[in-house]
């Protein structure tokens, strides 16, 4: 039986691979990122509840933004 935590890291190199394949990588769309939901906009920690709270109920980080700045 797989644990959550490794359905969730297989999850993650599934659209990690998904988005290498996009026609425009390197450079994809916000859109087609949110869609493999992997990004949650301009959201500093961004976690996804819905797609990563059976591994902790409060869910787990899935983005981090970074402005170069910081």
């Amino acid at each position: 039986m797989t644990s959550s935590i490794e359905r969730e890291v297989a999850r993650r190199l599934d659209a990690w691979d998904r988005v290498q394949k996009s026609a425009d990588w390197p450079l994809v769309t916000a859109r087609e990122v949110r869609e493999l939901g992997i990004y949650g906009g301009a959201s500093g920690v961004w976690v996804d509840k819905n797609l990563t709270s059976d591994v902790v109920p409060e869910g787990v980080a899935v983005g981090l933004l970074h402005t170069g700045k910081q």
